[in-house]
């Protein structure tokens, strides 16, 4: 067997993709830590060494510590020769084939405050898939502890739901910095009445934060009508959405009211809004402006009090200055913009999304799969996802049915990065990575394009050259 300190200096090496770095950042900064830290396992007996670091935590080079014997508690472990650090709250055990073999140093709350239960679900979410990744391990999760101590937490197991950053948002998965952002504004439009439209590539989950908005809102005991704009035929969009007396046309035997009337005193949901024909716009205009509908084939205008949340995957500001989207519509969708940064811009909640997934899959199709294999995790964490959360959504799931283990290998998973990357050219390559270096400059200066200029090493002119040259209009409240 290779002993644990070789192993483990062995696996930093290899990945040598800032693995651990990734993970305590994402902990320290989805948890609002003043920083984490871990350290790894040498032989019994001998010094915990550091392998990375992130915040202002204290992180001596080594710790001289005996861990509890009670498997798999929250707590700082047993002191030999030395006190803990004032900055640490917490430290976790990892766990591999039984063994400890890492421990996870958790800061204190940058407020002040204590680590909720949220936060908890969190570190065990990490801790596990920690575990997952350890070299040379055969347990995909941590086994959990029973009846633990106030103050204590167990780990649970790795295939529970991890919600986000706070609770309010069980249905909302991940702890990367661009996710926060969209939720910290979902909170602050929630209590307002004001139309949100929503941004973002197929397949980055526009509907749940739609969802969000609703039940952040006063208006969460009233109904939620979701419209898929495309899936309606242009000649019955405006009856979907207004309804119809009877009469009206061929077919309308009955007065029907639409969907904006069903979803009074709440919230409608318009996905892919950008589809609506434009006679439809006028009238869903009308709607914003007065509050009234009016069904086809009626004359009578009725009140409605319901909240817009619109979505869309297309430029509907570049599509309202060719008048294919009506410009007066848009401004009244897109009172608050909210953009949905694509998985990619994501990677850090890859391993959070996947691991959700599979809990689902194994509960729906039978199956007792405990984890991902490393190298597994590995490759859906350097994938593109060019279809974001439904694509891996597609992918785990697929490998849930080859699966005959107890955890899932990397050719379970299909050749699916294989063919991404086969498929894309040079050009495509390019403009990907251009696009990702401008997002990532516009989030660290929050919209200022001067200050992205500059850190991209780039003057003014020539930043706005290709930002025009790239097609793209970034909005720099989208970066607050």
């Amino acid at each position: 067997m290779v002993p644990r300190e070789e192993s483990v200096v062995a696996m930093v090496e290899r990945r040598g993709d800032g693995w651990g770095e990734r993970v305590t950042t994402a902990l320290s900064d989805g948890l609002s830590l003043i920083g984490a830290a871990l350290y790894v396992a040498a032989e019994i007996g001998e010094p915990w060494c550091l392998a990375c670091a992130h915040g202002a935590i204290e992180a001596p080079p080594r710790v001289h510590w005996q861990l509890p014997d009670a498997c798999g508690e929250l707590a700082l472990p047993l002191l030999v020769g030395e006190p803990a650090p004032q900055t640490w709250q917490a430290c976790i055990p990892i766990r591999s084939n039984g063994s400890p073999v890492g421990l996870l140093a958790v800061g204190a709350k940058r407020s002040g405050g204590e680590l909720g239960a949220a936060d908890n679900i969190l570190i065990d979410m990490v801790a596990a898939q920690l575990a997952a990744a350890w070299p040379g391990s055969s347990d995909a999760v941590q086994e959990p502890s029973r009846g633990p101590s106030p103050g204590a937490y167990a780990l649970r197991p790795a295939l529970r739901p991890v919600v986000a950053h706070r609770s309010g948002f069980q249905d909302i998965i991940g702890t990367s910095p661009a996710l926060l952002r969209v939720l910290d504004l979902v909170e602050r439009v929630a209590t307002t009445d004001a139309s949100v439209l929503i941004t973002g590539e197929t397949g980055t989950g526009k509907e749940l934060i739609a969802r969000a908005v609703h039940e952040h809102s006063a208006r969460r005991t009233g109904p939620f009508v979701a419209l898929n704009c495309p899936a309606i035929p242009l000649d019955l969009a405006e009856s979907e959405l207004f309804g119809h007396e009877r009469g009206a046309f061929t077919g309308a035997n009955e007065v029907r009211p639409g969907k904006l009337e069903s979803a009074d005193h709440g919230t409608i949901f318009l996905d892919e809004v950008g589809e609506l024909p434009l006679i439809v716009q006028v009238k869903l205009l009308r709607v914003l402006q007065e509050r009234e509908v009016q069904r086809v084939g009626s004359n009578k205008s009725r009140k409605v009090d319901v909240r817009i949340v619109a979505a869309t995957n297309r430029d509907l500001r570049a599509e309202s200055a060719t008048g294919s989207f009506r410009e007066d519509l848009f401004y009244r969708l897109a009172a608050v913009p909210v953009h949905l940064p694509p998985l990619r811009e994501r990677q850090g909640d890859i391993a959070l999304l996947a691991t959700h997934i599979l809990g689902e899959a194994c509960g729906k199709y039978g199956r007792n799969i405990r984890g991902f294999a490393p190298e597994a995790l590995g490759a859906l964490e350097s994938h593109v996802w060019p279809g974001n959360i439904r694509e891996l959504q597609h992918v785990v799931q697929r490998a849930v049915l080859m699966c005959d283990g107890e955890r899932l290998e990397k050719a379970q998973l299909g050749d699916f990065a294989v063919d991404s990357q086969r498929n894309v050219s040079l050009h495509t390559t390019l403009k990907r990575e251009k696009l990702r270096r401008i997002e990532a400059a516009m989030i660290k200066t929050r919209g200022n394009q001067s200050a992205a200029a500059r850190l991209l090493g780039m003057s003014r002119s020539n930043f706005a050259r290709l930002l025009k040259a790239l097609d793209l209009r970034p909005a720099r409240e989208r970066y607050w």
